[in-house]
């Protein structure tokens, strides 16, 4: 790969990331509410749950003692699975019911839910488990957990012994009914021996008996032993290791459920933001326009509240406003920012008409409510500041808006113009405003055919006349998709400047705006793209890069700033 290849990917990962850092700047209230709420939301619901504790007890399972000294591989697999099945075990409804009875708790806490309140977890590689119980009374909790495996001690002694307590019964029964046989023989023999008339034989015969008697006794004596002792040897031992001494506290996990909502807010902030951006359709960045269309965007106009467009008028009717008249900002506010990038728009006007000279100019707007009638105005203000001779010109008769920014009376006009047969006398239909060299043609009389009476050869012969009288011509058109005036009068001027505004005028607009003007062939010398976002825009600092500081009355800028920035966006040289 090239080394200018690996600089353009550089250079297009940072403009993407840089774009997204911009989203979620401009969204910063949409992602940090939903983080807001959703951390709130669950700190709420957290400190409102009844807490759970949770009491922890170990136990130790001994094994039966092996008769081999050797410990065996199988051996040691076999005491694992002893504690995995006593883990089973330990949950066992026998088990429970015992314990609840045990602790009078018979009828508060039902054995499922019981169960589902005991978690018994063996530890790896020993014979030791792990059980906890969980409950919303702490000493409750305790109890339970060191009741537990008491009772499940006995249980399981109980079970394995009862292997025995058949043998160990018969055995029992054999050995109370010798012990009866040799009573009566000894009693039988005593007797004979104290009757000197007894006989000898029968003396030696019960001697015999009492014999076998007495050593039958001995070997069920012995056999009774050995199945004790095989009973002692084979009862594995559950001992409490380590005893449930508190209880703590489990449920909710107020500051972990906090961060974890808050985060998951984040998230779906961070989602919405992206889904809504990737749903709206509307100019966001003068980037978007140069790169989607390759057509230069030759100033940014920043968002104030006195742009006049379509919306803002009808919000002002709604107050009883609708007089108010938008600000001619670079007449009034000459030495703000602002003002500046009107003087940053005539400069850059001026290098996009080289070869051909730049002197009748459309100004219009893919859709109402954009601001094309303040950027003519104020445009038409900063040329007229550079000592040209300009002439504004209100082609939108069907809403004219020029005659209320400069507070002049709308008639006579252009319609009163057009409808006059001769164009000698076209002086008389502008009016001086208080800019030095800028005149204005207000729209004139109402007309019902806009678009054939500037489509006409009047309009050309106008044009024409108003060139003789003017350096420059601005003409304030309506908007593109609204009529064709804007694309009749576009194919008679030598460039179309189009202004677009940052989040109201939609993409497939200004592509079908662009078609239009181009298919009458007219020059599109660029766009403008007003109500740029102050103080929350990387493109408002490129169009805006110095805020000035004035000394007391306000009207001297500091020394070098002002001539330092008009240097920069005229490439060096002055704008003006």
């Amino acid at each position: 790969m090239d080394a200018w290849e690996e600089t353009l990917e550089e250079d297009t990962l940072e403009i993407d990331l840089r774009q997204y850092v911009g989203i979620l700047r401009r969204w910063w209230w949409l992602w940090m509410a939903t983080t807001l709420v959703a951390g709130l939301t669950a700190l709420i619901v957290s400190l409102n749950i009844t807490p759970v504790y949770k009491a922890t007890t170990q136990l130790l399972i001994q094994q039966a003692s092996n008769p081999s000294d050797v410990v065996t591989y199988s051996d040691i697999m076999l005491s694992e699975r002893l504690a995995r099945t006593y883990a089973k075990l330990l949950t066992t409804r026998p088990v429970l019911e015992r314990t609840l009875k045990e602790l009078g708790l018979e009828g508060q806490i039902s054995i499922e839910e019981l169960k589902e309140r005991i978690s018994v977890q063996p530890v790896r590689d020993t014979t030791l488990i792990q059980l906890g119980v969980e409950d919303t009374d702490p000493e409750r909790a305790i109890a339970l957990a060191n009741k537990l495996p008491e009772v499940f001690a006995r249980y399981n002694e109980q079970i394995q012994l009862s292997r025995f307590q058949e043998s160990k019964r018969s055995l029992e029964q054999q050995l109370k009914r010798l012990e009866e046989e040799l009573s009566r023989a000894q009693k039988q023999l005593a007797n004979l021996k104290g009757d000197t008339a007894s006989d000898p034989a029968d003396i030696t015969r019960l001697e015999t008996q009492i014999t076998t008697l007495q050593a039958s006794y001995a070997n069920l004596l012995k056999q009774y032993e050995e199945i004790r002792l095989a009973e002692a040897q084979s009862v594995d031992n559950i001992i409490i290791s380590e005893p449930a001494t508190t209880a703590e506290k489990v449920r909710p996990r107020t500051l972990l459920n906090t961060l974890l909502a808050a985060i998951v807010g984040l998230m779906l902030g961070i989602g919405a933001v992206f889904l809504k951006e990737y749903l709206d359709d509307t100019i966001k960045t003068p980037d978007e326009i140069e790169r989607a269309y390759r057509v230069p965007v030759l100033a940014g106009i920043a968002n104030v509240p006195e742009l006049n467009g379509e919306k803002n008028r009808k919000k002002r009717k709604k107050k009883g406003k609708d007089n108010e008249k938008p600000a001619l900002v670079v007449h009034t506010r000459a030495q703000e920012p602002i003002s500046e990038a009107f003087r940053a728009l005539r400069t850059n006007l001026q290098f996009a008409s080289v070869d051909t000279p730049l002197r009748t100019l459309v100004v219009t707007s893919p859709e109402p409510g954009e601001g094309k009638s303040f950027v003519a105005g104020n445009l038409a203000i900063a040329i007229a500041q550079a000592e040209k001779r300009v002439i504004l010109v209100d082609a939108d008769i069907r809403k004219p808006n020029v005659h209320r920014m400069f507070e002049l009376p709308r008639f006579p006009g252009l319609t009163n113009a057009l409808l006059d047969a001769s164009v000698q006398e076209i002086e008389r239909y502008l009016q001086n405003t208080d800019v030095e060299n800028l005149r204005v043609m207000t729209a004139g009389v109402e007309a019902p055919n806009p678009a054939e009476l500037l489509g006409s050869q009047r309009m050309q012969k106008i044009l024409d006349a108003l060139l003789d009288l003017a350096d420059m011509v601005i003409i304030d058109t309506p908007p593109v998709l609204v009529a064709t005036d804007a694309a009749i009068l576009a194919s008679k001027s030598d460039g179309v400047l189009i202004v677009a505004r940052v989040g109201q005028t939609h993409h497939p607009a200004l592509q079908n705006a662009l078609k239009e003007i181009q298919r009458v062939n007219a020059h599109i010398v660029g766009i403008v793209l007003n109500g740029l976002p102050s103080k929350r825009s990387d493109y408002y600092y490129k169009y805006y890069p110095y805020q000035y500081r004035y000394y007391g009355d306000g009207t001297k800028p500091r020394k070098g700033i002002l001539d330092a920035f008009r240097q920069r966006i005229s490439g060096g040289k002055r704008a003006d």
